[in-house]
């Protein structure tokens, strides 16, 4: 930060007047006076800490030990740029949106998201038997929002497709609105949820898609 002080006036005192080759003499400030500039300008560029948040939720020993390649991949998720922002998007009550500076996402959304799906995904195949096909799902992310205090909404559309079969496709649409407790960490909680419950939708979907029924829900 650039502290700017007034100059002062530009004439010569008696001393200056004085002095040899008219040179003025430095004026010295008190040390208190440099003490109170000093603490001034330390609260001036003091700010409110950054809280970092995610979307990837914790997991413990026991369940990351298990975890194996799950037949569904996530390949791509797709993302507004105007949702898909380093900092915590909240709606107002009048519908607007306010950028949470304290606020910032610990990775670029879509990137989370994928990681998210994925870890979901692999949890759900550790506990179920036997091969299947491989199928890959992309993403596109509708709406992502965050209303303090009330819920995370989450929309999106799912492309599954089985490997090796492109005629064998999907398209599903799901809507998710999760309660929230008061806070900013539980937004981010209330969409770890939504997400989780998307990879219960996109496991039920894929079943149907390699029974060849093709149904969503």
């Amino acid at each position: 930060m650039i502290l700017r002080t007034r100059r002062p006036p530009l004439h010569r005192t008696a001393q200056a007047r004085s002095a040899p080759g008219g040179v003025r003499p430095a004026r010295r400030l008190p040390l208190l006076l440099w003490g109170a500039i000093a603490a001034a300008v330390l609260t001036a560029c003091a700010s409110a800490p950054t809280h970092f948040l995610t979307l990837v939720p914790m997991a413990d020993g026991e369940s990351a030990a298990i975890l194996r390649p799950s037949s569904l991949q996530v390949e791509s998720v797709a993302i507004p740029a105007e949702i898909d922002q380093p900092f915590l998007l909240v709606r107002e009550s009048d519908g607007s949106v306010a950028l949470i500076e304290t606020e910032r996402w610990i990775a670029p959304l879509s990137d989370q998201i994928r990681s998210s799906l994925n870890l979901a995904l692999a949890r759900r195949a550790s506990q179920a038997t036997g091969a299947v096909q491989p199928l890959r799902i992309r993403i596109a992310v509708l709406r992502f929002d965050a209303v303090p205090d009330r819920y995370a909404l989450f929309e999106s559309t799912a492309s599954l497709s089985l490997t090796g079969k492109p005629d064998a496709t999907l398209e599903c649409g799901t809507r998710l609105r999760v309660a929230v407790a008061p806070g900013y960490p539980a937004l981010a909680e209330g969409f770890q949820t939504a997400i989780d419950e998307l990879a219960d939708a996109l496991s039920r979907e894929a079943a149907s898609l390699r029974d060849g029924n093709g149904a969503c829900g």
